[in-house]
């Protein structure tokens, strides 16, 4: 039986609890406090010795960890380790009802403002950022060049007389660009510039910014958690549920390596790219319903190579998910998955593979923001793993990214890199990467590419692209060939509005080089298209019924509803009325017409109505056409419903001629790509389908021919 919840001293020698175990925190608390609602601990360094002590105790049920509303501020990442964790039925949670924020920042208060219109504050010595650039002298100002899919950035060496010299070690390319990082180039509002040898940061207002209510932090962490174990001892179910993340920097760019990267935002210096949250070799660890905001680099780092993470321990992830978070003002990667070296595509210890990585109902808004080449949820070589249903919008690249390499190491290598020479250099592997069967589901992808060219959404290797809706620019894109040498990848339902690069817009069935295609549509409208492409367009991103309270990218401003007509094969006379709700509540006020002409000739007579549309499904309203003339009558429909989710009632009519009351002669055969009715009234043929529109050169089709 489980005793009443009891806090655990978080004084170290504390004794231990044996049943339930809750530890309450609050930047307000003492880490003399108790830990409990009444006496509150204070930092998280002090609640991870009391967890770890509680976990030694005698099979503690479960351990609950209370993060009270406030920033929780970290002078060193939380490195969470196997004897931090709990198990498959008591997890360890960190959770947080209340605006809890986990820190690494350093709040800047006492500014003043100074006879050149910037603001200024003091900043403890020694104190280092990216967030806010480092030193006035020139001499250690940087150049930043942007191309069309990488980001370079270069520490300037001296300035002589107007030339500028530059540490060309750190890039290879892109030679056009501008300066950053020195005091003399503050030029417009939300600026800041970190003077180091004078341990003070200024600061340009924005218009209208009043400086007494600022609440300024600058970046001063790297990493803020990282859950590492080993090979021989992961850490494990862990969970952290309602906790937000802010106020990290990264600091390698400026140390003299400057910032060369490859698309997606692999680093060319060094591996090393932290994120706010890190975890390799670990399972059964969660992340739900938190922020992450304001951070100098990554978000959340999975499974990457082992100079990506603080512990020196990398991949090795298995059962990983990231769901109902928020992503925005993140300057780099907000999720990567996987590494980019050897051991990342084929792992010397299988223990390596990252696998069963889910990232589910997230919404990525106005990311990438420092980095634009990074992209929002990149996954290089991971296996069995979902990305599903997530909202993204407003990026400088491309949505996401699914697989990595362009083909190089790819089994059998890429012709395009055996003609490059590249193999001189390089080994041909022999057998396929890690990366198979990952699926890509409803996810909804809308203005990216503000910044850079040649993008899209990738995808290489074993992957299956399903019900995904994209605005604009291009859908699917093969960096070098990628698609082209890495086939067995699935394409099922997908969408997009105007733009080029269509690789995933073929017939059903094509089959191109391995690929399978399956109901895939380039549309004008989705008022204009068919009912399957039109519900994936509402259904896309965040579920309908969990879009509330949030900042959704898909507002209801497209079709939720639709209505179909059937004339079924039998040849009976029958006529259906197919009412698909698209949303996640039952419409409701349905009100159904149907009329039949000339009425002079024939008689239409009520089968059955539904009074309900019920959620995510269908129903049926069913008459029967009597008559007998050759000249085929017209059936009309119309269908009101209310929609309680939205508050909106609408309206849907549709007709359509009944070309074949009867069935067809025996001399007549039919085939078709699609679903098709076939019919024949006297000596009239009819065929009705859902297809491809004209304008697309891969059409779908229906024929009735003779034996």
């Amino acid at each position: 039986m489980k005793a009443n919840l009891l806090s655990l001293l978080c004084l170290l020698g504390a004794g231990a609890v044996s049943a339930d175990t809750d530890i309450y925190v609050s930047p307000s608390g003492s880490d003399s406090g108790s830990g409990s609602q009444s006496n509150l601990c204070k930092s998280l360094t002090k609640v991870q010795q009391a967890v770890r002590s509680a976990l030694r105790s005698s099979s503690p049920e479960a351990i609950t960890v209370h993060l009270g509303s406030g920033t929780h501020t970290l002078t060193k990442p939380l490195v969470l380790t196997s004897d931090d964790t709990g198990s498959s039925d008591t997890p360890v949670v960190w959770t947080s009802s209340a605006n809890s924020t986990i820190s690494g920042g350093l709040k800047i208060t006492g500014w003043k403002l100074g006879s050149d219109g910037l603001y200024s504050a003091s900043v403890p010595p020694n104190t280092y950022s990216r967030n806010l650039y480092s030193v006035r002298n020139i001499s250690k100002a940087e150049v930043r060049f942007i191309n069309s899919f990488t980001n370079r950035i270069a520490p300037i060496v001296s300035l002589t007389g107007s030339q500028l010299t530059f540490n060309g070690t750190s890039w290879n390319n892109n030679i056009q660009g501008y300066d950053t990082n020195a005091y003399d180039l503050f030029t417009d509002g939300g600026q800041f510039f970190l003077n180091t040898d004078a341990n003070t940061v200024h600061y340009k207002p924005l218009d209208g910014q009043d400086m007494s209510q600022v609440e300024a932090y600058l970046g001063i962490q790297e990493a803020l958690v990282v859950v590492s174990g080993t090979y021989d001892d992961p850490a494990h179910d862990i969970t952290f549920s309602g906790v937000n993340f802010a106020h990290t920097t990264w600091l390698r760019p400026g140390q003299g390596y400057g910032y060369a990267d490859q698309p997606t935002g692999g680093y060319m210096p060094a591996i090393k790219n932290y994120t706010d949250f890190e975890a390799s070799r670990g399972e059964n660890i969660q992340f739900a319903n938190g922020t992450f905001w304001q951070l100098g680099a990554g978000s959340v780092g999975i499974g990457g190579d082992p100079d990506a993470h603080i512990t020196g321990t990398g991949y090795g992830i298995s059962k990983v998910s990231v769901t109902g978070c928020y992503f925005t003002q993140v300057m780099g990667n907000s999720i990567t998955a996987g590494g980019t070296n050897p051991n990342a595509h084929r792992p010397k210890d299988t223990r390596m593979i990252n696998t069963r990585i889910s990232i589910q109902e997230n919404i990525f808004y106005n990311t990438s923001s420092l980095y634009p080449s990074t992209v929002l949820i990149f996954a290089s070589y991971v296996q069995y793993s979902d990305f599903t249903n997530n909202d993204i919008s407003q990026v400088p690249y491309s949505g996401f990214c699914i697989g990595y390499g362009w083909g190089l190491v790819d089994a059998g290598g890429s012709p395009l890199y055996q003609q490059r020479g590249t193999y001189k250099y390089w080994p041909v592997y022999d057998t396929p990467t890690t990366s198979l069967n990952n699926v890509a589901h409803g996810n909804l992808i809308q203005n990216f590419g503000n910044v850079l060219t040649d993008l899209g959404d990738e995808g290489n290797n074993s992957h299956l692209f399903q019900r995904n809706n994209q605005f604009g620019v291009s859908w699917l894109h093969a960096k070098e060939g990628g698609i082209f040498t890495t086939g067995n990848n699935t394409f099922q339902d997908n969408i997009r509005y105007n733009g080029v690069d269509v690789v995933v817009d073929y017939a059903n069935g094509t089959a191109l080089l391995g690929h399978t295609y399956q109901r895939n549509y380039w549309v004008r409208n989705l008022n204009q298209t068919t009912v399957l492409s039109a519900k994936v367009g509402w259904r896309a991103g965040f579920p309908p019924a969990k879009r509330a309270g949030r900042p959704v990218a898909n507002l209801n401003n497209n079709p939720d509803a639709a209505v179909e007509l059937e004339f079924p094969s039998s040849g009976n006379g029958a006529a259906v009325l197919r009412v698909i709700n698209f949303d996640d509540v039952d419409y409701t006020s349905i009100k159904i017409s149907a009329s039949i002409s000339p009425s002079t000739n024939f008689t239409l007579s009520t089968v059955s109505v539904p009074s309900s549309i019920p959620a995510n499904l269908f129903a049926l309203a069913k008459y029967k056409v009597t008559g007998s003339p050759c000249t085929p009558p017209n059936f009309q429909g119309t269908v009101t419903y209310t929609n309680t989710r939205t508050s909106t009632t609408k309206t849907l009519t549709i007709s359509g001629v009944i070309v074949g009351l009867g069935v067809l002669a025996s001399k007549y055969s039919t085939a078709s790509t699609t679903y098709a009715t076939f019919g024949q009234t006297c000596k009239n043929l009819g065929i009705r389908s859902s297809n491809r529109d004209s304008w697309n050169p891969n059409d779908d089709w229906s024929v009735i021919k003779t034996d």
